[in-house]
């Protein structure tokens, strides 16, 4: 699958999730000027303020709804690592970034942010921030089902290889 067309499914089901919020602020728009999927999940984020998910739901729910199927896992399990997803060094818009006990969504990696649901809300967070430094050790995965594993090469960052 397209990883352009993956991501524009995940920037449409975020936007349902956010419309379906029962806690979105009425959009207050001065001028808006988007230059990417990033930029429209960083908009989207800034507005959603409330979710029962916690994190690991949160993501799943994400991966779900835009065909990425994988059994629901907590972030711990995450952080070992699934069939579906293989860890890279290097993260990728998209990605999950994970620690022991609680994972999000790479959105910039130039600027080092992630979105995750974080005490009931829906935050943009730096993970290179003191804050989730003291988390201890990240790991990014990327997703990619078995069927797909054998079509490329290995990375550098894959999941037997840190």
């Amino acid at each position: 699958m397209n990883r352009r067309y993956c991501l524009a499914w995940v920037v449409l089901c975020f936007v349902f999730l956010t419309l379906q919020s029962r806690a979105v602020e009425p959009a207050i728009q001065p001028s808006i000027h988007l230059t990417g999927p990033s930029d429209l999940l960083l908009h989207l984020a800034g507005r959603m303020h409330h979710t029962n998910m916690d994190c690991s739901h949160f993501v799943h729910t994400l991966y779900e709804r835009i065909g990425l199927h994988y059994d629901y896992a907590t972030s711990r399990t995450l952080y070992r690592g699934l069939q579906e997803f293989r860890r890279v060094s290097e993260p990728q818009l998209g990605d999950l970034i994970v620690w022991r006990g609680h994972v999000g969504i790479v959105v910039e990696p130039e600027q080092h942010t992630f979105l995750s649901a974080i005490a009931k809300a829906v935050r943009l967070s730096s993970y290179t921030s003191q804050y989730w430094a003291k988390r201890g050790e990240i790991r990014f995965f990327r997703y990619m089902p078995p069927s797909m594993k054998h079509d490329l090469p290995p990375t550098s960052g894959s999941a037997s290889g840190e």
